[in-house]
């Protein structure tokens, strides 16, 4: 059984209060868990194209850039918003340093062969643009492998669609799990789930939660001791429904 968080925000300031770590060093780190992710599923392919926008999800696609530029992987950022948050203003400053491309239309980007989603993450609020829906949709169309950090762009924290998202193999959640990556709606569209990991170890960052995943090994089925039962030999079961015929009778 695992914890699931709606938002991780009171997370990351319980960590920076607690063990000192700053905002910073944690993008820092999330950059790093998206790296690592990217080695893990790349195999032999080298053309990385980062979307950024302008919060702190952006933030961390700026920094990853930076960490790939110059390595073993070719790189370039699609800046979709102009950085807005502290955090990204910082390291969009620190890309251009480092002397990541940086580019303004999907058109003037080389074809990519893995897409690194960097727009919202859980910062989605509202409904989205039909330019950024036309984006996402170009970019689903993509044939490359396709990574999300936190959240798929176009999932809201309940792991609600409302017109399109990005369609990830893999999404890196920074931190803790996110319970909208786990919805009806969110299924088609986030992939392998990894946790990010921030600098702190997961039974450090993580506090108790109401939400939970549940696991195979939660499953503990009554042991047979005869053949011939009958199935109230084995306990009981309560199903709570609600005022319409379903799927419970």
């Amino acid at each position: 059984m695992q914890n699931l968080y709606e938002s991780t925000q009171d997370l990351d300031n319980r960590a920076c209060a607690l063990y000192g770590l700053e905002p910073s060093i944690l993008m820092e780190n999330a950059a790093s868990s998206l790296h690592q992710a990217l080695e893990k599923r790349a195999g032999g392919l080298k053309k990385v194209l980062v979307v950024c926008g302008g919060g702190d999800n952006g933030g961390d696609g700026y920094a990853l850039a930076r960490r790939l530029q110059g390595g073993k992987f070719s790189v370039q950022v699609l800046s979709v918003k102009e950085p807005k948050s502290p955090l990204c203003q910082i390291q969009y400053q620190r890309a251009l340093a480092s002397r990541v491309e940086i580019l303004p239309r999907l058109e003037l980007c080389e074809q990519p062969e893995v897409v690194v989603d960097c727009l919202f993450g859980s910062g989605l609020k509202g409904a989205l643009s039909p330019e950024l829906q036309d984006l996402i949709a170009q970019l689903n169309a993509l044939k490359a492998l396709k990574i999300a950090c936190d959240i798929p762009s176009g999932l809201d924290a309940q792991g609600f669609v409302e017109s399109v998202a990005f369609r990830a193999d893999m999404s890196v959640s920074m931190g803790a799990l996110k319970s909208g990556l786990f919805s009806d709606f969110a299924k088609d569209f986030v992939g392998e789930v990894v946790v990010g990991d921030l600098g702190v170890g997961r039974g450090l960052y993580e506090e108790e939660s109401g939400l939970f995943l549940l696991e195979r090994s939660d499953l503990v089925l009554p042991w047979r001791l005869k053949q011939n039962t009958h199935k109230g030999y084995f306990g009981h079961v309560g199903v709570v429904v609600g005022g319409k015929v379903g799927r419970a009778f």
